[in-house]
């Protein structure tokens, strides 16, 4: 055989990749082993020859290609685009809305707040103590928090006995309202703004404060001692948009004082310390310190535990006392 023909049994001379003679029909079986048999070389003069009579392409038809092929691309890449706009425009949506629905869930649930009144029946008559302010949703407005609350004293014509009897009768209120007294020192500070306590207690005069002359002015009577709650913060205790007191003041008066015993004194200081943590007069003001007057009581009574308690309630400090 050789490396371009091949003869059949019957004599015809066959090309390499003619597999079937022409002549008697006898088609040629590759054995599957290989055996006895060469593979006939590829037919490469033909191939060149072929080649050689292609056309070469022009730079017309490239250009046109070349511009199919970008064309192709740019659509590609617009469709990309597109579907990514999409996904991002869906996205956004999708927060966009979520945004939507908590900010619609925020407003409903502030208007609900905004709308909530508070509504304690103390019974002021019965249980004989009052309280001295409301915020407008109703709610009391008491001293702030629960921790220990701090103390100066402008102590002026105070003696070392009063600054104890002052710490005795803190003391009292202190088994009621569950907070302690802590004295912070003696001060020459004339307001608790200067300070860094919580109370300020001013041994002074009318003569030289004007809010005690004010008071006497306003009452038209001689006043032994004036307090008040200060520098009010707004807060959601016990519910939204309520106030409480974060300091307070409590003047003395000279002339009152001076005269006083000393369980008139204790029961003085523990009334206008009732009114600073948020305390007024009762209505009914048998054997209560808070009631009007000069008193002698060697204990709180009973209006006065039970205001105190809901003041340390309100706060968030206890739970509220049963006013039945």
């Amino acid at each position: 055989m050789s490396s371009e023909t091949w003869k059949c049994h019957c004599g015809n001379t066959l090309r390499n990749d003619q597999l079937s003679c022409g002549v008697c029909g006898k088609r040629y079986k590759i054995d599957q082993n290989l055996v006895g048999y060469q593979i006939p070389d590829p037919p490469i003069n033909e191939w060149a020859r072929e080649f050689e009579t292609r056309p070469t392409p022009s730079q017309e038809s490239l250009n046109e290609v070349r511009k199919e092929f970008n064309d192709r691309q740019r659509k590609l890449k617009k469709i990309k685009k597109v579907r990514k706009k999409k996904f991002a425009f869906k996205k956004s949506n999708f927060f966009y809305a979520l945004f939507s629905i908590l900010a619609i869930l925020v407003s409903i649930f502030t208007i609900y707040l905004n709308s909530q009144k508070y509504n304690v029946n103390f019974n002021e008559g019965s249980n004989q103590f009052k309280f001295s302010s409301f915020s407008e949703n109703g709610a009391p407005i008491y001293f702030d928090g629960c921790d220990a609350i701090t103390y100066e004293v402008r102590r002026e014509y105070a003696s070392d006995r009063d600054l104890v009897l002052v710490q005795y009768a803190l003391d009292l209120i202190s088994d009621a309202y569950g907070r302690d007294f802590i004295l912070n020192g003696i001060t020459n500070k004339f307001v608790v703004d200067e300070t860094s306590s919580d109370i300020l207690i001013n041994f002074t005069s009318s003569s030289e404060s004007q809010d005690l002359a004010e008071a006497k002015i306003k009452n038209k009577f001689d006043i032994a001692g004036l307090a008040s709650g200060q520098n009010e913060k707004l807060t959601n205790q016990p519910i939204a948009k309520s106030w409480a007191w974060t300091r307070g003041m409590v003047w003395i008066e000279r002339d009152f004082w001076l005269t006083m015993s000393e369980i008139a004194k204790v029961n003085l200081i523990v009334h206008e310390i009732g009114h600073v943590l948020g305390l007024d007069h009762p209505a009914k003001l048998v054997d209560q310190i808070m009631g009007y007057g000069e008193n002698n009581l060697e204990q709180l009574g009973k209006g006065d535990v039970l205001g105190l308690q809901a003041l340390s309630a309100l706060a968030g400090c206890r739970k509220m006392p049963n006013f039945n």
